[in-house]
């Protein structure tokens, strides 16, 4: 599906989607680097980003410091997003029934589950509801994740603070 610049925009929906797929990108991207590379890889992997793009060198044709800057940003994305959930978990009154939410829908390598199913799975770590509620619910972790990733600013709090900034202007 495609996605206009405007649609993007601070979607926590859309981010949450990639998700899986960053994650496996920076798995596979790191694979592709250990098989190409003759250094030693016992290092954490931000130290083996940090190893490979200060080097700067190439194996077989690929520049690995660009692979590695690409993998690094990916990295940091998904480290804040991690962060992030994290935070809304831990402080959030029900932080933990949005953190299962989240993590059944977008953050678990298994993917995502069908609804019957997702409900069963909540009811098993203490989450009794309905298909209405848990929609309710989901609707308002990915709300609360966006507030903590993005802040105050939100398209809304943009478009209010414009026109703030005009009315400025005009007086």
């Amino acid at each position: 599906m495609e996605y206009s610049k405007e649609q993007a925009y601070h979607n926590t929906l859309l981010l949450l989607r990639q998700y899986r797929a960053a994650r496996w990108n920076l798995e596979m991207g790191m694979a592709q680097i250990r098989e190409s590379s003759p250094m030693d890889f016992d290092l954490p992997l931000e130290e083996q980003l940090h190893v490979i793009s200060d080097l700067g060198v190439s194996y077989y044709g690929k520049p690995l410091e660009q692979q590695a800057d690409t993998l690094q940003l990916t990295w940091q994305m998904l480290q804040l997003i991690d962060r992030s959930v994290h935070m809304m978990r831990s402080r959030h009154p029900k932080g933990e029934l949005y953190y299962q939410i989240l993590y059944l829908n977008f953050l678990s390598e298994e993917g995502s589950l069908p609804t019957a199913m997702l409900l069963d799975t909540l009811k098993e770590h203490g989450f009794y509801m309905s298909n209405r509620s848990y929609f309710r619910h989901k609707k308002a972790a990915i709300d609360l994740l966006g507030s903590i990733l993005w802040g105050y600013t939100t398209r809304d709090c943009l478009q209010l603070l414009q026109q703030y900034v005009e009315r400025l202007q005009y007086e």
